[in-house]
């Protein structure tokens, strides 16, 4: 094989490696970003939450963050029953 070839192939397998590298630290970015707005809606979710007992505002949680084929998901949730029955 030519020299030429060797040298666009080692330029080619750094470029890939660079590129992975970077969208590893998109991925790391975009989990950051999605826990700083879930605790953000967490916090306001628990301040508009009516008091009556505690119980409703103690409900609320956020589930961990899960890597996606689309980027990242998190949820924010609370488990306590809304109506009486």
């Amino acid at each position: 094989m030519s020299s030429n070839y060797r040298m666009n192939k080692a330029f080619i397998d750094k470029y890939r490696k660079e590129l992975q590298t970077m969208l590893d630290d998109i991925s790391e970015i975009d989990k950051r970003v999605l826990n700083k707005a879930v605790n953000v809606g967490l916090a306001d979710a628990k301040r508009n939450t009516p008091v009556v007992t505690g119980f409703m505002r103690r409900s609320w949680a956020v589930t961990p963050t899960k890597k996606t084929a689309s980027g990242a998901e998190k949820s924010l949730i609370n488990t306590a029953d809304y109506a009486l029955i």
